[in-house]
């Protein structure tokens, strides 16, 4: 039973990290930008994203603690095995999970340098009413494609999820 709620938590954080991000990308970015008035959008947007970004890091934090979690599970259903053993030996599971971290770890920081530096700035230049246009264009492109690549990272390290989750395949040797 404890193990089906820590793989059920994790999922839950997994749809509340990724599922905002899709939202965001699809339905929120395409309607703010038919606001009119900078100053308008960046308000909306400063709204949005404070929001998304307490939801967002919260549930990568669920994500990460129900992570080590799950690991610890699947180490104990392996008869004298333990993560550690798991990590470093001859499985699939091996190989899978380290690429699956590689993704996570390009989604977390694409992220945080998105919250803490690219997304600031980019208000910054919205809110600005002197600031360059062109400057603001490359922001936003750079907003965008951060994103993007952040969001792909994440639907990529979901899919590896569920191939380590198919034990037939990643615990074979």
């Amino acid at each position: 039973m404890v193990d089906a709620i820590s793989t059920w938590l994790h999922v839950l954080a997994i749809t509340l990290w990724i599922g905002p991000q899709v939202f965001l990308v699809a339905a929120v970015a395409p309607a703010v930008r038919t606001i009119e008035d900078t100053g308008v959008r960046a308000r909306v947007l400063r709204v949005l994203t404070a929001r998304f970004g307490w939801l967002g890091w919260s549930a990568m934090a669920v994500i990460i603690a129900t992570g080590i979690a799950n690991l610890f599970v699947v180490a104990g259903d392996l008869p004298g095995q333990s993560a550690g053993d798991l990590l470093s030996s001859d499985f699939r599971f091996t190989r899978v999970f380290r690429e699956k971290m590689f993704l996570v770890s390009v989604a977390v920081v694409l992220t945080a340098v998105h919250t803490f530096s690219i997304g600031p700035r980019l208000l910054r230049l919205m809110e600005d009413a002197s600031a360059d246009e062109e400057a603001r264009r490359r922001a936003r492109r750079i907003s965008i494609v951060t994103s993007s690549i952040a969001l792909l990272a994440s639907i990529g390290a979901l899919y590896l999820g569920a191939v380590l989750s198919n034990h037939d395949y990643s615990l074979a040797d």
